[in-house]
């Protein structure tokens, strides 16, 4: 195998499953999924599907979401992806010293590689922790009526090239 990707950490809520805000509901789009996940009903965006799996040549695709394995368990086919995901798990207790609850547990996970974060929640303490690490970070924030967009999309795939180039 070649040289090491550098991470995506994908959130789902808000990246893959829309859902409204009080000043901004879901579009109608003729390109979601209704899955029931847990007694809870989530609007699937397939383009926004299309787009994630666009970035598997690009990057070591984890999870990092609330729903954990659930991810793998729910979304796999409905992405098309042929192989789990890796999963961050969120030990709350853990690392309940951070300002956002995700922060430890992907600083732990990512170590000193290379990371790109997509997530419809990221806040200040988010920014600041990326601009801290020692290691190339990307920060995507999506909104969470629209997910990941085209924009996106590319600005992932051109920061993985920008990688890529100063690793060779």
């Amino acid at each position: 195998m070649g040289k090491q990707l550098p991470v995506l950490y994908v959130d789902v809520d808000g990246v893959l499953s829309l859902f409204d805000t009080p000043k901004a509901p879901p579009p109608i789009r003729p390109d979601t999924h209704f899955l029931g996940v847990g007694g809870v009903g989530h609007l699937i965006a397939l383009d926004n599907c299309a787009r994630l799996l666009s970035l598997v040549d690009d990057f070591e695709l984890v999870w990092a979401t609330g729903w954990e394995e659930r991810a793998n368990d729910e979304l796999l086919s409905v992405i098309g992806l042929s192989e789990p995901l890796d999963v961050v798990s969120f030990d709350t207790a853990k690392y309940d010293h951070q300002a956002h609850w995700k922060l430890g547990a992907l600083d732990a996970h990512a170590g000193d590689r290379p990371l790109a974060w997509i997530d419809d929640a990221l806040d200040d303490a988010c920014r600041e922790w990326a601009t801290s690490r020692s290691a190339p970070t990307l920060l995507v924030e999506t909104k969470s009526n629209e997910g990941l967009t085209d924009a996106h999309a590319e600005q992932l795939t051109n920061w993985a090239k920008q990688i890529r180039e100063q690793a060779a």
